[in-house]
């Protein structure tokens, strides 16, 4: 998906949902109900339970005023998030977080620029993240600070 824009729709501006080897390129996100882009495992009833989303590229997006997070990763693995603008977030710039006991292993959050959020620039949520790897990214604004370490072995 490359130069789309989301606008003010009441639930994510987009959505990858067990689905892998995408990529997410030079969007404009605004005004959204939910997270601006959600990448996230399928549920534990679906017909392939917990299915993870792996190896998409969200890169050079702009995403201004979610009510959620700005990007939000549930139980997936080797995303790569760079070179993003994220400002405005109701709760965090990026969340990188596992539910009902799956990995999120090896994402990437390289070269971006997070302002404003309500809670923190970078939250890595859960211990069951393992070697998230955090490049240079600029920080500013943040309610409750730039990063949030609650993973396990994140690369600096």
């Amino acid at each position: 998906m490359r130069d789309c824009i989301v606008s003010g729709v009441q639930g994510d501006g987009i959505e990858l949902l067990a689905s892998s080897h995408n990529r997410i390129e030079r969007c404009t996100i605004s005004g959204v109900g939910g997270h601006g882009i959600q990448i996230t495992k399928s549920s534990t009833v679906a017909d392939q339970r917990n299915k993870k989303s792996n190896d998409n590229l969200v890169s050079e997006n702009i995403i201004q005023n979610s009510a959620q997070d700005g990007i939000n990763i549930i139980g997936s693995d080797l995303n790569q998030i760079a070179g993003n603008s994220i400002s405005g977030s109701g709760r965090d710039g990026v969340r990188i977080d596992s539910t009902n006991s799956v990995t999120c292993d090896q994402n990437s959050v390289i070269g971006n620029t997070i302002s404003n959020s309500v809670k923190w620039g970078l939250n890595i949520d859960d211990p069951l993240c393992h070697r998230t790897v955090v490049g240079t990214n600029g920080f500013s604004g943040n309610g409750s600070g730039s990063i949030r370490d609650r993973g396990t072995g994140t690369q600096y």
